[in-house]
Parts: structure tokens; sequence; C-alpha cells
């Protein structure tokens, strides 16, 4: 015979992950490819287990799965009334699971939250009126949503959609997965500082003598910081955008192309040039803030140059209505190898 957690230990559990979760979920998330939407989702992720295992005593490793993950790719169907089926199913094991108690190893039962992501949500829940399948999708969608719903209403699932286009959302679906939008946008000065520092943290860094680690580190973050966000400093810009109905043309310099994903991709360009450098005998390897300097250098040229007026607004930040007519790439001073960078 299982013995069944009382009901003051089942509330506190409920309370504890309602706390934690319910100040940012349900809700939308919007935002630039790489601006940190499935970097935050993944965080969201980690902080509910970690609620989950406080409050039933097993370890995260150990817990269930409480995770679905839902694509436009994995329900569009061409077979009339297929991809309709497939919303419906999704939902169905999603709110089976959610009803389903959770028994722990000492015979407790607890009640567990399901974490749903509807992801590139604008695949399936676009603005009505378009296409007369995305409005029957939609409607599907809008149903299985409904909170008064029988199968849905008193279950703890917590609804998450990411979209790169949140203007193109249904407000009707907005409104019904909470009807708040995080926009997820451009690093600033200090949150760019964090997330480097969090990436080169368990990277060997080129030794300087008489440097602790940690000082070794904060003087790198420091000096790339400062050379991407000071007052246009070495940066002469990146591009120049000429403005419908503006004789002055908008600027825009590194630090305007930041994000998590690029900081990410940078930190690995370093690294690998690192490792290549130490394989190749370099007396002193490592990261170096002049190798960082180049592969940001590089990484947000490969950035400016896919950039056309048609995707423009997928890249950069711009005020709203305002319409782009043209956009120069603004040459660069030669950037030294970074062989001559190392000698240097």
């Amino acid at each position: 015979m299982t013995q069944t957690s009382n009901t003051c230990i089942r509330d506190t559990a409920v309370r504890a992950f309602v706390s934690v979760l319910l100040v940012v979920v349900p809700l939308g998330a919007s935002g630039f490819s790489g601006s940190g939407k499935s970097f935050s989702l993944l965080a969201l992720w980690r902080k509910m287990y970690e609620q989950m295992s406080l409050v039933t005593g097993v370890p995260i490793e150990d817990l269930p799965p409480r995770v679905f993950r839902f694509r436009p790719a994995s329900v569009l169907s061409k077979w009339f009334g297929e991809t309709e089926r497939n919303i419906a199913r999704f939902f169905s094991e999603v709110e089976e699971l959610a009803g389903k108690k959770y028994l722990d190893p000492y015979g407790r039962e607890h009640t567990l939250p399901i974490l749903a992501v509807l992801e590139e949500i604008d695949g399936l829940a676009r603005a009505r009126g378009h296409e007369a399948l995305y409005d029957r999708i939609l409607s599907t969608l809008l149903e299985m949503l409904d909170p008064t719903r029988e199968a849905l209403k008193d279950k703890l699932i917590l609804f998450i959609g990411t979209t790169n286009v949140a203007h193109q959302i249904d407000m009707a679906f907005i409104r019904r997965i909470g009807g708040t939008i995080e926009r997820f946008g451009r690093l600033g000065r200090n949150s760019f500082m964090a997330v480097l520092q969090k990436h080169l943290h368990r990277l060997p860094l080129a030794a300087e003598e008489g440097c602790s680690r940690e000082e070794q580190l904060t003087g790198m973050v420091c000096q790339v910081t400062s050379w991407l966000y000071s007052p246009n400093g070495g940066d002469p810009g990146q591009i120049a955008l000429s403005i419908i109905g503006s004789s002055v043309p908008d600027i825009r310099y590194r630090r305007d192309f930041l994000t998590a994903g690029l900081v990410d991709r940078t930190v690995q360009q370093a690294a690998s040039l690192a490792c290549e450098a130490e394989i190749q005998g370099c007396s002193c390897p490592g990261v170096t803030a002049e190798a960082l300097k180049t592969c940001f250098h590089q990484q947000i040229r490969a950035v400016v140059d896919q950039l056309r007026v048609e995707n423009i607004d997928q890249y950069l930040d711009l005020p709203q209505g305002v319409r782009v007519q043209s956009v120069q790439v603004i040459e660069q001073p030669p950037v030294l190898p970074l062989a001559l960078l190392r000698a240097a």
C-alpha cells in the first residue's frame, strides 16, 4: 500500500512551484535569433526541476520527464485535418501526464508541474484573415488552450510560446496563453560583461605574470567591453542605414549586434584558436583579449554581410514605424592577423 502525502505537503509543493514560476509564465517570448530565448527557457527548465527536487527530496537526475516541446514542423501536415489531429494529440499527452501523480521513493504522491514549450509559434498562430488553413489551425489551438476546458482546468501546466516575430501572432492566442510578451533584445554593457565572464570562466587564459586567474579574467572582460562599448573609440561604424524621411544616416556600431548567441560563437572561436596555438607549440597558450577582439570583429562582420533592406529588422533594433531605404556597409580598417597580435 502506498502512502499519500497529506494535504499540507501537497499544497506546499504547489505553492512552491507557482511562487517561482507564475511571475514569468504563461507568456510569449520574442526576440532576435541568438538573443537568449533558448538560454532563458533552459534556465526556467532547470529552476523548475530544482523546485521539484526540493519539494520531493528526489535528486534532479532521478525526477521524471516533465517538459514537452511543441514544434510546428512536427505537427503541420499537407493532409486535411491531420494538423488539427496532431495538435489535439499533443495536448492530450500533456494533459494525461499532468493528471498523473508522482510516487516518490518514500511512497508519497506529489502533483508535479508540466512545462509545455510552443516553439516558433508564428508557424501556427498567425494573425487571422490571411489564409484559411492557418485560421483553422488557430481555432484548434485556441480551443485546446481554453482554461475552462474540462481536461485542462485545474492542471498544473505552464505554457510558453517563442517567436522572432511577435507582431505576426494573433492577439487572441497571446491573450489565451497569458497575455504577456517578454522581449529579448541586444546585450547592454552590464549584461554583456556577465555573459562574457560566464563563457570564459572555465577556459584556459594566456598567463600574465603577477596576476591571479581571477584578476586576469576580470581584466580581460573589462578590456573587451571597453573596446566594444567605448563612445565609438576605434569603431568607425559597421553599417549606415538610410531612413525614409531622414537626411541623416543611422550609423550602427559593433555593440548594436551583440547577442548571447554571438558571444557564445565568438568565445568558441577564440578557444579553438587557442587550442591550435598550443598544438603548434605556442609558449603562452590560452585565450587572450586580442584574440577575443579579432573573433568578435569577424563574427560581427559575418552578420553584417547578410544584411539587406528586407531582413534588417531581424538583426537590429529599429524604432517603431521606421522604414529603411538602403543599407551601406562601412569599410573597415585592416585587422592584424591573430599571429601578429600574439607576437605583439
